[in-house]
């Protein structure tokens, strides 16, 4: 509902912060909501480039930022 009332354009940039459990949740509704220009800032790389994989149509991802 955010993205919709922001009325944000899909190639609206944006930062995810976190490859956990909100992580993944933030991911999903953003891309079901057409969102597709993310990037993934992750400390654990197996997590942040699972879920990079998971949306890879909307997400990047950038390693060991703390």
């Amino acid at each position: 509902r955010l993205v919709e009332r922001a009325r944000l354009a899909p190639d609206t940039p944006f930062l995810l912060r976190g490859s956990g459990g909100m992580a993944k949740a933030v991911a999903a509704a953003f891309r079901d909501a057409g969102l597709r220009a993310g990037t993934i800032i992750a400390r654990n790389e197996a997590a942040g480039g699972a879920l990079a994989r998971i949306h890879a149509e909307a997400l990047h991802l950038c390693f060991g930022l703390r």
